[in-house]
């Protein structure tokens, strides 16, 4: 492995936290189905280009199967996805309160907030989005700082998602 790549300027790191926390302010936190929304978007990429990452992380970590990268990179996070996912969309419906005939409520709780996360490089893709996966599902902004130490899939990951999600990934 050849870290030949430096790590992200705090320039551009305070670029995108800023970025965000202005959305925030002029937008609010994402509701339930732009969470969806861009879960789905993430899955969707990641189904799409598994096998071009899974080349990255090939290329960063020679002596790792490919199958032992998907199993611990790739499906975890689509798993995550699925679930998440699931959760959003059967957390809508509306309840009955306890002891009342006629009234109901919807409940939709926002965590609102800009998280950043900077993950270790051993298994770049799953301690990258397992923890943004979290903060979108629950209504968080996130900024994605990815690993300096995995230059192929760090590439390979701020080209695919970062066209998606440009003010996110670093």
């Amino acid at each position: 492995m050849d870290a030949t790549r430096s790590p992200i300027s705090e320039d551009r790191l305070a670029a995108l936290v800023n970025a965000q926390r202005a959305a925030l302010r002029s937008q609010g936190g994402p509701n339930r189905a732009s969470r969806v929304a861009s879960l789905r978007a993430l899955d969707a990429l990641l189904k799409r280009h598994s096998s071009e990452i899974l080349q990255a992380i090939q290329s960063d970590f020679e002596s790792r199967s490919i199958v032992e990268s998907w199993l611990f990179d790739i499906r975890p996070v689509r798993r995550s996805l699925a679930d998440h996912i699931r959760r959003l969309e059967t957390a809508a419906a509306v309840e009955q309160v306890l002891g009342s005939r006629t009234a109901s409520r919807i409940s939709d709780s926002t965590n609102v907030g800009v998280g950043g996360f900077v993950p270790a490089w051993h298994f770049p893709v799953s301690q990258s989005f397992l923890p943004v996966i979290e903060a979108i599902a629950s209504g968080n902004r996130a900024v994605l700082a990815l690993p300096h130490q995995t230059p192929s899939t760090s590439d390979s990951l701020k080209r695919i998602f970062g066209d998606v999600f440009p003010t996110s990934v670093a």
